[in-house]
């Protein structure tokens, strides 16, 4: 995968907050990421999650999706994201916006 590809795929802040949760603990539930989406209609962000943003990761092979029990986890191409991940998370000080 290009950093190109990797950094559209961070290229949201929900996808953001997906990898990185998923670097600390694997699986996790969608309705984790649902509650921790401060501010936000938690229905919009469910929406969002199921229609756009975890068919996205999954295509790349970043998570793997069980849409049935409801579960997000790491996906053969998550160690791809990783060092990405840990270097924003180092600099997150100095970087504009909303990293997680």
């Amino acid at each position: 995968m290009s950093l190109d590809e990797l950094l559209g795929l961070l290229g949201d802040h929900h996808r953001r907050r997906v990898v990185t949760e998923l670097a600390d603990n694997s699986p996790v539930t969608v309705e984790e990421f649902v509650r921790a989406a401060d501010g936000v209609a938690p229905h919009s962000v469910a929406i969002t999650l199921h229609h756009t943003h975890l068919p996205k990761l999954q295509r790349a092979g970043v998570v793997t999706w069980d849409d049935g029990a409801g579960t997000v986890s790491r996906g053969p191409e998550f160690e791809a994201v990783e060092p990405l991940v840990e270097l924003f998370r180092s600099n997150r000080e100095r970087l504009p916006g909303d990293w997680p």
